[in-house]
């Protein structure tokens, strides 16, 4: 779990951190990744979260679930938001998605958020 602990400290806030829990105690190690995502991005995030190792669970891959909701946020003058305009609150339809990655993929998988996302922060 410190490995965990120190990788997800790594690209979140402190803040944005609840807990870290393994998913499946008996078996492999293994993690849940969830992240806000903009309906549009939901399908391109998953299939490229899914090729750095995660959603993989027993004889099935690209595995997530998906929720959907409205995201609320309002940027900075120093911000580049990616939708909306900065200094203005904006309401965004998102997806809470969230696939299963085992500890081995974990890294590869946070970075991909990273790099994928289109987001200028991903909320998790």
């Amino acid at each position: 779990m410190i490995d965990a602990s120190n990788t997800a400290k790594k690209f979140f806030p402190a803040a944005n951190i609840k807990k870290l829990e393994y998913v499946s105690p008996v078996f492999a190690r293994k993690y849940k990744i969830a992240v806000f995502v903009p309906l549009k991005n939901a399908d391109e995030l998953t299939f490229k979260m899914a090729a750095a190792g995660a959603g993989n669970i027993g004889k099935y891959s690209m595995c997530s679930f998906r929720t959907a909701g409205i995201g609320t946020f309002k940027g900075s003058s120093s911000s580049k938001p990616y939708t909306g305009k900065k200094g203005k609150f904006e309401m965004v339809e998102e997806i809470r998605l969230e696939m299963i990655c085992e500890q081995k993929d974990l890294d590869n998988v946070i970075n991909t958020v990273y790099s994928a996302h289109p987001y200028e922060e991903p909320a998790c």
